[in-house]
């Protein structure tokens, strides 16, 4: 995916991402054994877990930590790389 070149815009993806943005996949082996395509990076990563039974523990205080990480992730890392990128290459 060439973000430079607005690949993230095509019809392709965007039935993928409607959102148009990074990480995208598709499971050619989803639910039912039919395809299935999932975005966001936490959806993505709860997908795979609850998917391979791995990564998310089934106890609900074991998983608590695990889901407050994928939320410090999502609402307090994530977004700062895509800012300094956007601000770096925007500047003058």
């Amino acid at each position: 995916m060439n973000i430079l070149k607005g690949e993230q815009f095509a019809p392709e993806f965007l039935r993928i991402s409607p959102n148009n943005k990074i990480p995208a996949i598709v499971d050619p082996d989803g639910p039912d054994g039919q395809p299935i395509s999932v975005f966001e990076f936490g959806a993505i990563l709860l997908y795979l877990g609850e998917k391979t039974g791995r990564f998310l523990p089934a106890g609900l205080r074991e998983r608590i930590p695990v889901l407050e990480w994928l939320m410090w992730q999502m609402g307090g890392f994530g977004p700062m790389p895509g800012q300094v990128h956007h601000f770096r290459t925007m500047r003058s």
